[in-house]
């Protein structure tokens, strides 16, 4: 996960990471093409990574509405054992699931998301990795450093980019509030043979 902790993963529902929407499946009949939802959570999730993995090389999804067929009051959240199932078969692949239940936390390469209303506490909970998902309410100085800590510790942004919502104007100078942005690479050596530049101190590239 180191890798995909040292940069912050900007998604959107129409390019990479793409979307998984919630665990339905689409059945195409004489009427048209209509989606079911299905119980069969592990198949239905399963069937739209391997097909995004494979076809658009795609690795990073966000599962929408991950939750239980049943209709309310009884819908919850899905077992964990199917993400455990799916980080165990899709082993290249990064999970962001929009809700997160009891034995999330514990399976390897799925990010729980954290939410306005998580942000405050996640430094008394010692910075847990996770997506951050910011606020559209008008911003304060102390959610803002809150933010910042959490970026600090390791975690990762998700912004909505449909549509230029100005109220995450902030969010890119948070993000290089945590993690200034790269030094351009030095000029090439003027008699550098075939355009090979010099090495900076500490450049493991250099030649």
């Amino acid at each position: 996960m180191q890798e995909v902790n040292e940069e912050s993963v900007w998604t959107c529902s129409l390019d990479r990471p793409t979307p998984v929407d919630d665990l339905s499946v689409l059945i195409v009949t004489k009427k048209g093409a209509q989606q079911y939802r299905t119980s069969d959570y592990y198949a239905a999730l399963a069937a739209k990574v391997s097909w995004a993995r494979d076809t658009l090389g795609w690795t990073v999804f966000y599962v929408d509405t991950n939750t239980t067929a049943e209709d309310p009051p009884k819908r919850t959240v899905m077992p964990a054992e199917v993400f455990a199932r799916l980080a165990e078969d899709f082993p290249d692949c990064l999970f962001m699931p929009e809700f997160s239940a009891e034995g999330y936390a514990d399976v390897p390469r799925v990010c729980p998301m954290w939410f306005d209303g998580h942000i405050p506490g996640l430094a008394a909970r010692g910075h847990p990795w996770g997506v951050l998902k910011p606020t559209n309410k008008p911003l304060t100085a102390e959610y803002r450093a809150q933010y910042v800590a959490a970026l600090k510790a390791g975690c990762i942004t998700l912004v909505t980019v449909t549509w230029d919502n100005p109220d995450n104007g902030w969010i890119m100078d948070a993000e290089h509030a945590a993690r200034p942005p790269r030094a351009a690479a030095p000029p090439e050596s003027p008699g550098a043979p075939g355009g090979v530049r010099s090495a900076a101190p500490g450049d493991r590239f250099g030649r």
